[in-house]
């Protein structure tokens, strides 16, 4: 069962969490009514500002700050469900200094060496389900270049393939095209549809064939093709986005991590 995040919503002031291995005590200062502590203590954001419309909320929000470095589990945000299983381990890494790659304003992201991988099992996608997924990735400076968001299920690869990025495959190809090298990709990815961007330009595919998988980090049905690569967002919808919720998601998106 996932871990699942215990809210503490409109208060507040001082709350108590156990820190370390010791179990030690410390207070914290709530800012606001939307502020709360996950099951593992640790302090969560105001979760109403990480949405990206107004009239339609994500049902996942995975973010670099609500991933927990110490227990190997990719918190949502929301406190629906968190990553189902890991193995090795991912980590936090500072990117300050290494340049923007297009998106200026991403200073830290998770990294995936060839060996680390992950599964939300909750997560449904491909061709046969209704569901809109939004993340920021890319490979990393050097290392392998293979998948990174695999299909557990069918063959099913979003973003990254054989070296080549802003690449779709849904059991059929979208696109099998390099479009952004080793930069930032904000890809947005539907049923029988892809689309890529990175800096100011953007590529739409479609195609593919029915199928069904769930989400995986370089643990589906092609867990051999790894990757070096860092992830800096997931967001998930139970639901097909029409166009123009998604091109105002990919606004306030791009916005947040600094892509013109």
């Amino acid at each position: 069962m996932a871990n699942r995040r215990i809210p503490r919503r409109g208060v507040k002031g001082k709350q108590l969490r156990t820190t370390g291995t010791q179990g030690s005590i410390e207070s914290e200062t709530l800012q606001g009514p939307h502020d709360h502590v996950d099951a593992y203590g640790l302090k969560m954001a105001n979760h109403t500002e990480l949405q990206l419309l107004s009239d339609v909320d994500a049902s996942y929000i995975y973010t670099v700050d609500t991933f927990d470095d110490t227990n190997n589990v990719w918190q949502d945000a929301l406190g629906n469900a968190n990553s189902t299983s890991v193995s090795s381990n991912p980590t936090i890494q500072n990117l300050s200094g290494q340049g923007s790659r297009n998106a200026s304003d991403i200073t830290k992201a998770v990294y995936f060496d060839t060996g680390d991988k992950m599964r939300w099992s909750h997560l449904s996608v491909g061709n046969s389900n209704d569901y809109t997924l939004f993340h920021v990735t890319r490979y990393a400076d050097s290392g392998s270049q293979g998948r990174i968001f695999d299909g557990a299920g069918h063959n099913w690869l979003s973003g990254f393939w054989n070296g080549r990025s802003g690449v779709a495959y849904h059991n059929g190809w979208l696109n099998s095209t390099n479009r952004w090298n080793r930069n930032w990709v904000l890809s947005v990815d539907r049923k029988n549809w892809y689309r890529s961007y990175s800096g100011t330009s953007s590529y739409t595919n479609t195609g593919g064939a029915s199928g069904n998988a769930y989400l995986t980090v370089m643990w589906g049905n092609s867990s051999g093709e790894t990757s070096n690569a860092y992830i800096h967002s997931i967001y998930y919808y139970n639901s097909v986005l029409s166009d123009a919720q998604v091109n105002s998601a990919v606004t306030v998106l791009k916005g947040k991590i600094g892509m013109a």
